[in-house]
């Protein structure tokens, strides 16, 4: 991977590097880090303006667990995911206020439960066993 920065001056390589081993330890092991890497430095590539923000690393991993560690799918949902779904509005890409970036993340969010309920009942479960997310 060619270190680059982006529009912010972050290093986005030294960046990715730092988070994706601390991204669901136990979960990941070092070759699924690597394809977690690779996901986030091409993404960052695509779209230079955006680069890599810190959180994009747990949504790439629950991609690539999804897909079951297939890294080509996982990258192609990420883009989309971000592309088609509001996902780069989420990391700040659009100039939302802050009201409207917490109706896109609580939006997001009731997605993320009803997708997970669907098509991970157990975790799901386990999430409603914890109480999680917690209610205001």
């Amino acid at each position: 991977d060619e270190p680059f920065t982006d529009v912010r001056g972050t290093r986005v390589t030294d960046a990715i590097a730092r988070d994706t081993h601390r991204t669901f330890p136990g979960i990941l092991d070092a070759s699924h880090e690597l394809s977690l890497h690779r996901i986030l430095n091409a993404f960052a590539h695509l779209h230079p303006t955006l680069g890599y923000i810190q959180g994009m690393n747990f949504l790439a991993a629950f991609l690539l667990i999804y897909t079951h560690f297939d890294t080509p799918s996982a990258f192609s949902y990420f883009v989309r995911l971000m592309r088609d779904f509001h996902g780069m509005e989420l990391f700040g890409f659009a100039n939302h206020d802050v009201g409207e970036g917490n109706r896109l993340l609580l939006h997001l969010l009731g997605a993320f439960d009803r997708l997970c309920e669907r098509e991970l009942p157990a975790l799901y479960e386990h999430f409603v066993s914890e109480s999680y997310p917690p209610q205001a």
